[in-house]
């Protein structure tokens, strides 16, 4: 099993995160780890405490408000986690829906799309986990319109990873 947190985040260094490896191209392409993390048996997050950090220029904050959060998961919130990784981690949007796909392996993917605002957005995602980590990359686009020629304020690629590092109770 591979640890499933990639260091591309400069706040992920500050977390203690900077240690990680990979072998081969899942090191650099989130698309190759998430494909590795749908094949393998999957495994349950463990509970506890979780350091969070948020990387990438989107419109998207963590709960904390800030771009580094504690997460404390519970038994009961660690085996929901995967099925709705964004619900956890980054602030609620208005008038916005959750689109989430069966979790395989584990590999997670979804999206929020919220259609009924002023200016349409959609923050799509996939991810990937194992016992005691994550990591979720996404995309935030603003209304259907958007192409490389037209960028609205708050679109493009985010960066959610976390690192189990003690126990918690809620």
């Amino acid at each position: 099993m591979h640890l499933r947190v990639i260091c591309l985040v400069p706040a992920a260094a500050s977390l203690g995160l900077g240690g990680c490896s990979f072998s081969g191209k899942e090191a650099n392409d989130p698309k190759a780890a998430f494909e590795a993390a749908s094949a393998e048996a999957p495994v349950n997050l463990a509970p506890g405490r979780y350091e969070i950090s948020l990387g990438g220029g989107t419109l998207v904050n963590l709960k904390s408000g800030s771009r580094t959060a504690d997460l404390c998961l519970n038994s009961y919130g660690a085996t929901q986690f995967p099925k709705d990784p964004l619900s956890w981690t980054i602030e609620d949007w208005e008038n916005c829906s959750t689109e989430v796909k069966p979790a395989t392996g584990n590999a997670m993917t979804g999206a929020r799309v919220c259609r009924e605002r002023k200016m349409p957005m959609t923050a799509s995602y996939t991810g990937t986990h194992n016992a005691d980590s994550f990591r979720i990359d996404g995309v935030v686009k603003q209304s259907d319109d958007e192409n490389a020629s037209v960028m609205h304020l708050g679109s493009g690629d985010f960066i959610i990873s976390g690192k189990r590092v003690g126990d918690c109770s809620l």
